[in-house]
């Protein structure tokens, strides 16, 4: 099946623009991919780079937020894509290492799995040695098998910020919202919780998530959401997105998972 990459984008500074092009060669440097790139109405002088990088350009007319900007590279790939195939929604501050796709459909089909992801840093050095050279070594522990089988890492429920599953899935799990399809919750605003909203729903739904240690990548995390622009926005929408996820889901996401498993009497 075709991969096709969903790379959602805000770019507000020239650091913000630099992680975005490091992303881009980055996964366009280690796969065969379509790579999407879905410009947010970015206020940044100069964003003829994305163009220029990208398989795909789409400039939305307003800001839509991060869950409705991801959504419109859902909605593409959904439309212009007869066949099933893979899509990864991957944030544009990670950079990824030879034979990361390999190893995500491995992992995904052994396990059967409906949606797979890897383990992010925030550092480039794991252990005093770099992350691509550390994830090589025989004797390490994160390649000596793959973990969270069963949809967690101890208390994780999945990495947001990467993951990996198919069109008719996503198709599957989607939710009608005022007379349109939704994968992500545009409910949730500026961004925060809409993931893990979505992967409640893949595990409510008996679908079957799978992280391996041997996908390993780096990400800066909250390069945008985080930055001095945009923190004030983000500490309002954090709180409503709370709120919200709270009133829909009756679960607090930051409980353990295991007690959401038994408190739903799912048998995962």
């Amino acid at each position: 099946m075709k991969l096709y990459i969903c790379m959602p984008h805000y770019i507000i500074t020239d650091h913000v623009a630099q992680l975005a092009k490091n992303a881009i060669t980055s996964f366009k440097k280690t796969c065969d991919c379509t790579l999407i790139s879905c410009d947010d109405c970015s206020p940044y002088k100069d964003v003829e780079f994305l163009k220029e990088m990208s398989d795909v350009y789409i400039r939305n007319e307003k800001n839509l937020g991060f869950a409705g900007n991801c959504n419109v590279g859902f909605n593409w790939v959904i439309e212009n894509e007869k066949e099933d195939c893979y899509i990864l929604c991957v944030n544009n501050d990670i950079e990824v290492y030879e034979g990361w796709f390999e190893e995500l459909k491995r992992a995904m089909e052994m396990f059967q799995g409906s949606m797979v992801g890897g383990l992010g840093y925030k550092s480039k050095m794991v252990a005093g040695m770099p992350i691509e050279i550390y994830r090589l070594n025989p004797g390490s522990k994160f390649t000596a098998r793959y973990v969270g089988i069963k949809g967690r890492l101890e208390d994780w429920m999945m990495p947001g910020g990467m993951w990996m599953s198919t069109k008719n899935i996503l198709v599957d799990i989607s939710e009608e919202r005022n007379g349109v399809k939704e994968i992500f919750d545009t409910n949730f605003e500026h961004g925060g919780y809409e993931d893990v909203d979505l992967f409640l729903r893949f595990i409510r739904q008996g679908k079957r998530l799978i992280i391996t240690p041997k996908v390993q990548y780096w990400h800066e995390e909250g390069a945008t959401r985080f930055s001095e622009q945009e923190m004030g926005t983000q500490n309002i929408a954090e709180k409503h997105n709370l709120e919200y996820f709270l009133k829909k889901n009756n679960f607090n996401p930051h409980q353990n998972i295991l007690d959401f498993l038994v408190d739903e009497r799912i048998n995962y």
